[in-house]
Order: C-alpha cells, then structure tokens, then sequence
C-alpha cells in the first residue's frame, strides 16, 4: 500500500529534524573541544612546556649591571612554579687584559682579540635571542628535564647570567686601554659587581632555596671559584651551597711533577690580568692572601674558599689536555703550554691534599675537550665512562650529600 503525502511528509520532516539536532550537537562539541585546544600560535609558544613541561626563560636586566661595552647585562630566569632549590649557571666566553686581547681601536673595544673575531663578548645577546648555552627547556643542559642531568627532578628554578665584561666575573673597574693619550677606549670590567647585582635580585625571589648549585662553564668555571664568597654572602645557611667548576682551569703559574715552578701561565700576565680588572675592589680580591709564588691567582682564591668555606661542596671537571686552556697558555707566551694545563691541574690537587680539604674534589679524564656539562648531544653525560661511574651519578653523589663523592683521577 502507498504513503500518503501527509505520511511521507511527516518522515521528510521527522529526518531533517533529527539531522538538524545531530548537526548542532556536532557543532557544539566541536567548538567545546576546540575550546579545550591551544591554537597553532599557543603551541609553537608552549612547545617547551609540551616537552619538558618546563616554563620559558625570561630576561632580566638588573640597574647598574653592565657589559664591558657599557650596554645592559642580562640573566635569564627559568621559574618552575613550585621548586625549592635554585640553580645559577655562569655563561662562559673568554678573557681579555690589554688593547690587543680587548680588540680595542678607534675608541671602541669589540673584544675581537688578536684573530679579528668575537672571542670575548662585550655585550649579551639581545633578549630575543638565547644565551650561549642554550635554550635551558630543549637543549638538554644540566637546566633541564634531559634524563642524563643530574638535577632533572624539575625541583630547580635556573638563572643563567651573560658574561660580556671580559674578566671571568672578578673586576670591578672601567679600564682605559688605549695608548693613545687623545682618545680613551674603554672596557668595563664588571664581572664581579655585576653578580652580586644579579644575587640581590635572586635573593628577593628566592629567599631561602634549600639547595644551591652555583656552576659555570669555561670562563664561567672560574667565576665560581672567585665569587663563591658572593654567594655565601647573600645565600647563607642554612641553605646549602654546591659550587661545580667546569672546565675554568684555575689559572696559576704551576708546578711540575717534580714541584719546580714552571710560569705555565705567567705570574706577570695574571698580575696583570687582575690589575686591570680590578679585583683589589672586591670582597675575594681583600680577602686571599698571596700564594706561595708571590702572585694571588684563581687556584689560591680556590684553595681560600676550601679553608674558609668547609661546608660547600666544590667540583672542578676538566680534561688533561683541554684545548681551549692550552691556547690560552700560548696566548700568554707560557713556556710550557703543552703541559700547562696538566701542571695547574696538579697544583690545585696538591693544594687540597695538603689542606685535607675534604670538600672539594676532582673529576679529570684524558681528553682535550673543554667544557663538560653543556654539550650532552654530543658528548652526553651517560658516555663518561670511568673508574665504574658517570659524570651525572657523581654530580648527583656531590648535591644530594652522599658520602660515596670521591675524586675521579684518570690519567
């Protein structure tokens, strides 16, 4: 029997009705999920926290803080909402001491050195741009959540300080290294100001961290062993301080193996060195006396810090032949470069085993590599391969307290 017009009407309408109502419910739930979703703009924005789950470092310039050149210094702050321990990571990148080594002609100092090219910088990258040591959320630096860092348990907020004044983070004076009597060049030489400008300010926003690891890279290694005194300063207990000295060979004239002098990096360069940057108007530079060879150096302000400062832990990590200190050897005429950077190497092991400094201790391995923390897609921690035991599982031993934190000698 056939549908009347009124019944096939009826099932038209009945089926439109429904799809209508199918329709708006897709709708809705289409727009309520997509209102659940970051757009294309979030998600290029939040990749950092997609991966790690880590925030986006955010620049900060703190009054007063320079870079040699006079233009503002920088830290970058990585805040993790919820962390009790802080990391502060001091930026590597060279040294200079004279008109030649700053670069410095025509009344402008670009710290370009002897080879014409930007080997110590005297200004931070612009705030658009990375530090030099990375992006701390997707680099894989001991800043982030990488499973060969030994502080990826995310409970650090990081402060990575620019170096651009030139002075391993030591000087406080504005040096004029021009020759010419008519023209002055200038380089400020704020390393040391500058930092304790940046803790104040970390102070403020970290008041009482229970862990502090104070590291550095290259340069940056020898800007913890000098300002260690800095960080006690405005970070006192009972916060702990862990201080790791990376591949910043603390610069000495040195000793052979037969404990002969051998002016592996001159006593009168260094004096220079220190003299121009002005150490004398800091707090280490009044506080460390002369070592034995006349010449206040970074392995005697190393050795100070061992004596007057027993309850943080210090790790100096170096190669026997590290390419970049020997050529600063042989930057500095050193009669020995070759072996430079072993005999300076040896000094300070000396110096501590005859202070009995239990606090500080030694990770050498051969090699001629330079700097060991901040190049883990190269050369991760997990390949350093030792007496038994990884780079990452002996700086975990050092900053979570264990007493199984031993020197790591291999020749």
């Amino acid at each position: 029997m056939k549908n009347s017009p009124t019944s096939s009407n009826s099932k038209v309408h009945t089926t439109w009705v429904v799809a209508l109502i199918s329709g708006f419910i897709l709708l809705l739930g289409t727009m309520f999920f997509t209102s659940l979703q970051p757009n294309n703009s979030q998600l290029l924005q939040n990749s950092s926290l997609l991966k790690n789950t880590l925030p986006k470092a955010q620049p900060y310039a703190v009054e007063g803080a320079l870079c040699g050149d006079g233009s503002p210094a920088r830290m970058d702050i990585t805040n993790r909402t919820g962390s009790t321990n802080l990391l502060i990571y001091l930026d590597g990148g060279g040294a200079c001491f004279s008109e030649k080594t700053c670069g410095c002609s025509n009344e402008k100092c670009t710290g370009s050195g002897d080879d014409g090219k930007g080997t110590t910088p005297m200004s931070a990258p612009s705030a658009d741009k990375s530090l030099s040591v990375g992006d701390w959320n997707n680099g894989g630096d001991i800043g982030s959540a990488a499973p060969w860092n030994p502080m990826n348990n995310q409970n650090f907020s990081v402060a990575e300080i620019a170096y651009c004044t030139g002075d391993l983070f030591s000087g406080n004076k504005t040096t004029d290294y021009s020759t010419d009597p008519a023209i002055h060049e200038y380089v400020n030489h704020y390393g040391s100001r500058n930092l304790e400008l940046f803790l104040a300010k970390l102070k403020q926003m970290y008041p009482n961290p229970t862990k502090l690891v104070f590291a550095g890279g290259s340069a940056g290694g020898d800007g913890v062993a000098i300002n260690i005194q800095l960080v006690k300063k405005y970070f006192p207990s009972p916060t702990s301080i862990y201080a790791i000295g990376d591949s910043g060979l603390p610069f000495a004239p040195g000793k052979d193996r037969n404990g002969l002098w051998t002016q592996d990096y001159p006593a009168d360069v260094l004096k220079t060195a220190f003299s121009v940057w002005g150490i004398e108007n800091t707090q280490v530079g009044q506080s460390i006396q002369a070592g034995e060879d006349g010449v206040k150096d970074v392995a005697d302000i190393v050795r100070y810090n061992g004596k007057q400062y027993p309850d943080v832990r210090y790790a100096f990590l170096s190669e026997w032949n590290d390419f970049m200190m020997t050529g600063v050897a042989s930057m500095m005429k050193s009669p020995n470069s070759d072996t430079a950077v072993a005999n300076v190497m040896r000094k300070v092991k000396a110096n501590r085993d005859a202070d009995n400094s239990s606090s500080t201790k030694f990770f050498y391995i051969p090699g001629n590599g330079h700097v060991l923390l901040n190049l883990p897609n190269a050369r991760p921690f997990s390949t350093y391969k030792t007496t038994g035991i990884t780079l990452k599982q002996w700086l975990s031993n050092m900053i979570n307290d264990s007493s199984d934190w031993n020197d790591v000698i291999v020749q």
